[in-house]
């Protein structure tokens, strides 16, 4: 089953520089005030060969 949080949709543009924006789109309850300011982390689907069922960390960033 998948998560409640799980991003609905994901995507990313880059320019001719290489400067790039990502997106994606979540339900977690709360509003765009509530969430802005905050921080999100995002983990691979893949679990990490190390064991302890950790899903590694790719990205993260403050919510704007």
């Amino acid at each position: 089953m998948a998560s409640p949080l799980a991003p609905t949709g994901t995507g990313y543009s880059t320019d001719e520089d290489g400067e790039g924006v990502a997106y994606f789109f979540f339900n977690n309850g709360f509003g765009y005030d509530d969430n802005k300011g905050h921080a999100v982390v995002i983990h691979g689907e893949v679990a990490s060969p190390l064991g302890g069922g950790t899903y590694p960390r790719v990205a993260c960033g403050i919510l704007q």
